[in-house]
Order: structure tokens, then C-alpha cells, then sequence
């Protein structure tokens, strides 16, 4: 069954700061271009907005439930699912949702897996026992499953969220605290796991690095004196982001631009979904806003839209948040069901779960009925609102696909890639027959390669 609602969409625009040098850039417009290059910063968002979408069941791996946890901008979802024989307590394991098929990605020679990442690259995080029944963190790439291992020696560890760089953020404990019982989070990169410390220097303190942006930022939560604050580490340094006026918050997503989510308590003691922006928590409310309903945040995009849950009239309901109040998704069944956003990519669909008429959680990709069509395509990839955010997250070989008209924004390639940038598409992307684009650019190439096709630079 599907679930038609109206929706508003908030996407992203650059204005752009300075910097750079001077590179010359091959052109099939029949000269070479001279550019001068700048370093962009996202600044600002338009508006535009998408009217009904669609709310997909993914079905399950033979068990009777499945829960879906991320997505990357290619529409693949991560999560678990129970498996078959069906037993009790039931045995879950990692899947990945990919060209309308759930794979599972086993263990690591343990019972039970989750993934709960995955990046344009399709590599996966999550975790799954060992041989030993041990918790650990687990990298899936070119289909096969490695230990992560864990810090300084410790017994367990779990990864929650991987960029597009491969650097993973999760939970550890660690065989040098003085208290066994506490988890640090930590950075996984280039081969090595390191520990990014707590708030107030107790290490008996645990703390949980939730999410990772492409800065290499991370969000999560950290134990303070008899509650836990969400916290960003960013540059070595960690940041506690304070709460909503109550004892507890968690940051679960945060996006380029530095924007976290999250939930916290208010003063009331109720849990409020939150986005920090400009250094101070913002509180989003609830559907319905009612006295005593509550609501989480998890995860935001690029163009800054929001994803959660929120008590609605007759159950919890998954949201989206885009700019201005949050919107209802519904469920996979009656409104009476409840449903749970997890993740949404730059495209706007949205992954999670829902209850359907059996009382059982299935994972759910929701698809806006019209796509907002951004003005630049990563052909075979996603959709952005620049042509930085496009090359940043392009293969290393590939073409960036460019709507006509005109297009604002700056680029500085620097990331070793060889791509073709091909301006004067229709809005759907299927044809750029004698049509171009004037894009109001500097441009910096500092390593690789850009073709420039049916484009003309001012």
C-alpha cells in the first residue's frame, strides 16, 4: 500500500568565497579556456517544492522483518533483516537493497549483523559477530566483509556511518580505560582506529560517534555527569552542542555544510528533534504539537532536509523536515502503523521502517511521485545542486551532467579525477541535442582532468 502526501523541499545554492591560481582546462568548444579558480562555501538555499510520493515495502531476507538504516545517493539502502530458519529470538542479518534486490552480506562467521552505513561508493559499514559471538565492527567492500578490529586491544566495537573518503565513525571499548565498561568513539582511517577522546576528560566516560560527513566531521553523543550530550568533532577538537534545556541530547546526522540533527530533551523533560545551526540548538517540535508529543532527528542532507520521527495522531510517523514545519510520510499501512525515517539522499528519497498490517517492521524506500530535478547529474549517480558538491562526489572517471541555462558557482577540482562536464540537458537529463549552459564560474584545476562540452563559461 501506498502512502500520497504533499511535501516541500528545500535545496541548496552556492555563494562562494576566494582563493586558488590559474590552470588552463581542454575544451571541445574549439579553444582553450583560461580560468581563475576560488574555493567554494555553501551559504545559502532556495526553495522549490515536490508534490506526492510513494512509500515502497523492501520486503524482507525470508524472515519476517527487515529495518533499513542508510542510503547513498544511488538509491541503495543498507540495514538488517531477519533471515531464514525462522528461530526465537530471530537471526538478523546485514543487507544491502540494490537494483530492486536485498543481498545479504553475512557475517563475520558470527550469528547476527547490521549495517547501519554506506557511501557513493558502495561501501558498507555496520557490525556482526564473530566466530566468538564478539561485536565488531565490520567494513563490506567489493564483497567482502573485514573486522575493523577495536581500540588499543579492546574486545568489541561498531561502525555506524562511512564517507565518501572511507573514513568511518563508530563505538569501541577500550583495553586502556581504567573502567571496563566504557565505549569510546572513534575515527577509522587509512587502516588505523583512533580514539576522539569524551566532553569532560573522565575516561570512564563513554561516548558514540553516530555519523561522518566529508569533512571527516563527526556527530554523536558523549557521557557527562549523569546524562549524555551530543557533541561534533571536528579538527581534532570535540564540541559539546549542549541541549534543548534538558538533562540529555544525541546528534545523529550532520551533512557538508555542518549542519547537525538530532533529539534532546526540552525542559519539560520531552524529546525534541533539534538542528544545530550558527552554534545554537534549534528545536523543530512535533507533527502534531501536542503538550506532550515528542520527536527525533537522523539524519540531513546536502540541501539541508531533515529526516526523523515524530508522535503523530495515532502512532509515531516518519517526517521530513524541509525548511519550515515538519511533514507527515505515513506508513506502509493504516495511519494507526508506525513508521521510522532513518536516512534521505540528495535527491530527497527516503529510507527507513515501518509496521504493516502484521504488526511486523519492514524497511521502506519513499520516493517523491515528481523528483526535484536539481541542475546537475552525476551520470549513474546522484543529483546536486552544484557543480562542486557534483565533482566532489563523482568517480574518479565519469561525466557531470548539466542542466541549460544558467548555473552559479565555482569549482576547484582538485581530487585527481578525469571528468567530462556536459552542459545544455533538458530537465529529465535525456538530451542535450544544440542546447548549452552558461555557467557564472571560476574554476581551479589543480590535479586531473575536465572536458568541457556544450558550455560556456563567464
Amino acid at each position: 500500500m501506498s502512502s500520497i502526501i504533499s511535501l516541500f523541499i528545500v535545496f541548496s545554492q552556492c555563494r562562494i568565497g576566494k582563493g586558488g591560481s590559474m590552470k588552463k582546462i581542454r575544451s571541445k568548444m574549439a579553444r582553450t579556456i583560461t580560468l581563475a579558480a576560488v574555493l567554494p562555501i555553501i551559504l545559502s538555499c532556495p526553495a522549490t517544492v515536490f508534490a506526492a510520493g510513494s512509500m515502497k515495502d523492501l520486503g524482507t531476507l525470508g524472515g519476517h522483518q527487515s529495518w533499513a538504516y542508510a542510503m547513498n545517493d544511488s538509491g541503495q539502502v543498507v540495514g538488517k533483516s531477519d533471515i531464514l530458519p525462522i528461530t526465537n529470538p530471530a537471526h538478523t542479518h546485514a543487507f544491502l537493497y540494490s537494483g530492486g534486490v536485498m543481498i545479504n552480506l553475512g557475517t563475520l562467521g558470527g550469528t547476527n549483523s547490521e549495517a547501519w552505513g554506506i557511501n557513493n561508493s558502495g561501501q558498507v559499514v555496520g557490525w556482526s559477530e564473530n566466530s566468538s559471538s564478539i561485536m565488531r565492527a565490520f567494513l563490506y567492500s567489493g564483497g567482502v566483509m573485514t573486522d575493523l578490529g577495536t581500540l588499543n586491544g579492546g574486545t568489541s566495537s561498531r561502525a555506524y556511518a562511512i564517507n565518501n573518503a572511507g573514513q568511518i565513525a563508530g563505538v569501541a571499548d577500550d583495553a586502556n580505560s581504567p573502567h571496563t565498561g566504557a565505549f569510546h568513539a572513534f575515527l577509522y582511517s587509512r587502516g588505523g582506529m583512533t580514539d576522539l577522546g569524551n566532553l569532560d576528560g573522565n575516561p570512564n566516560h563513554s561516548c558514540y560517534g553516530y555519523a561522518i560527513n566529508n569533512n571527516g566531521e563527526i556527530v554523536g553523543s558523549c557521557e557527562v555527569t549523569g546524562a549524555m550530550h551530543a557533541f561534533r568533532y571536528s579538527g581534532g577538537v570535540m564540541t559539546d552542542l549542549g541541549t534543548l534545556g534538558g538533562p540529555w541530547s544525541e546528534a545523529h546526522g550532520i551533512n557538508d555544510a555542518g549542519e547537525v540533527v538530532g533529539w534532546s530533551n526540552t525542559s519539560g523533560g520531552l524529546a525534541h528533534a533539534f538542528r544545530y545551526s550558527g552554534g545554537a540548538l534549534i528545536d523543530m517540535g512535533t507533527l502534531n504539537g501536542g503538550q506532550y508529543d515528542i520527536s527525533g532527528a537522523f539524519a540531513v542532507n546536502y540541501a539541508g532536509q531533515i529526516v526523523g520521527q515524530s508522535s503523530a495522531t495515532k502512532n509515531t510517523h516518519a517526517f521530513l523536515y524541509s525548511g519550515s514545519n515538519l511533514i507527515d510520510l505515513g506508513t506502509l499501512g493504516s495511519a494507526s502503523e508506525a513508521s521510522y525515517a532513518t536516512a534521505i539522499d540528495s535527491a530527497g528519497l527516503i529510507a527507513g521502517y515501518s509496521t504493516i498490517s502484521t504488526g511486523y517492521h519492514h524497511a521502506f524506500l519513499y520516493t517523491p511521485d515528481i523528483i526535484p530535478v536539481l541542475p546537475v547529474h552525476v551520470e549513474g549517480g546522484g543529483y546536486y545542486s552544484s557543480l562542486q558538491e557534483a565533482y566532489t562526489l563523482a568517480p574518479a572517471t565519469g561525466t557531470i551532467m548539466v542542466q541549460k541555462g544558467e548555473l552559479p558557482g565555482n569549482l576547484s577540482a582538485n581530487l585527481n579525477k578525469t571528468v567530462t562536464l556536459e552542459g545544455g540537458y533538458d530537465s529529465d537529463y535525456s538530451s542535450n541535442n544544440g542546447q548549452t549552459t552558461l555557467i557564472h564560474c571560476n574554476l581551479l584545476i589543480g590535479t586531473g582532468s575536465i572536458t568541457v562540452e556544450n558550455i560556456a563559461i563567464r
